[in-house]
């Protein structure tokens, strides 16, 4: 197989789409994996800007990306920065891609070859990751991880006071013994539920472990805290009639004015609440 043969395979079977732009912007050749990503056929894009395969909101900053990087040729490779773009397909749909480029000069005239690559699927998976790194698989809510990490954050910042609710199932091992795992679960999940349902945008419900959540709540007094213990217990008082197993909980609440008393107002909820779950246990004896 002569070069030329070779190269012209190469071009029809690349697992990557594959583009020539002259300077204009104008594409003069596309590959059949291009047509493959996109849903154009070759004589679609053929004689059309490159900015056809970019959604509206993106089109215009690209000119002007395009236009300097036209001015000063030089080879892109993926991973490096601005590699990452987000490219249109026909109908509409928009695909995460990563663009790698290099300056092609033929016969005087020069242009740049684009090599696009479909990272749809890499990303899912990264975002799971990330998801599954951050967040409790039972419930949904965030884990104790991200609530170090948002804990930490928040120390470093301004948003104080930051209120804190320490909240803790009653009941779960019997639950657990009566019922099994599978009714211990779904309490968490039902318990969870309700307590984000009370949380507002900013804040933060996580799931410290076993049977302990944490409410972060930047931003606000302790007035306004206790209300959101109040409105907690309406929430639950609801669901729980007609319940089978209901959700039963003790909390406790302490608040932060600066980042140095974040783990003391942790322990000091965590103290409270403890004292919730003794005074209920000795009213109920």
């Amino acid at each position: 197989m002569d070069a030329g043969s070779l190269a012209e395979a190469i071009w029809q079977h690349a697992p990557d789409a594959m583009l020539v732009v002259d300077e204009r912007g104008i594409i003069t050749r596309a590959n059949p994996a291009t047509t493959s990503l996109f849903g154009y056929a070759e004589g679609e894009l053929v004689g059309r800007g490159i900015e056809l395969l970019l959604p509206a909101g993106f089109r215009e900053g690209h000119v002007d990306k395009r236009v300097a990087c036209s001015s000063q040729p030089t080879r892109r490779m993926m991973g490096a920065p601005l590699s990452a773009l987000t490219g249109q397909h026909r109908n509409g749909d928009e695909l995460a891609v990563e663009v790698a480029l290099s300056p092609l000069v033929v016969d005087g005239a020069r242009s740049t070859i684009a090599i696009i690559r479909d990272v749809r699927e890499r990303r899912r998976l990264e975002d799971e990751l990330r998801y599954r790194s951050t967040h409790d698989s039972l419930t949904g809510l965030y884990n104790r991880a991200y609530l170090d990490q948002e804990l930490a954050r928040l120390a470093r910042g301004r948003r104080f006071p930051v209120a804190l609710i320490v909240i803790d199932i009653d009941g779960l091992k019997p639950v657990n013994d009566t019922g099994g795992h599978a009714a211990g679960d779904d309490l968490l999940i039902r318990a969870g539920r309700l307590f984000a349902s009370v949380a507002r945008g900013d804040d933060v419900v996580a799931r410290a472990g076993g049977d302990e959540f944490v409410l972060v709540l930047p931003q606000t007094p302790l007035e306004t805290a206790v209300q959101v213990v109040a409105r907690l217990a309406i929430v639950v008082e609801t669901h729980n009639r007609g319940e089978e197993v209901p959700v039963r909980y003790s909390a406790g609440v302490a608040v932060a004015t600066d980042g140095a008393q974040i783990p003391t107002a942790l322990r000091e909820a965590d103290d409270r609440m403890y004292a919730h779950k003794r005074s209920r246990r000795a009213a109920r004896s």
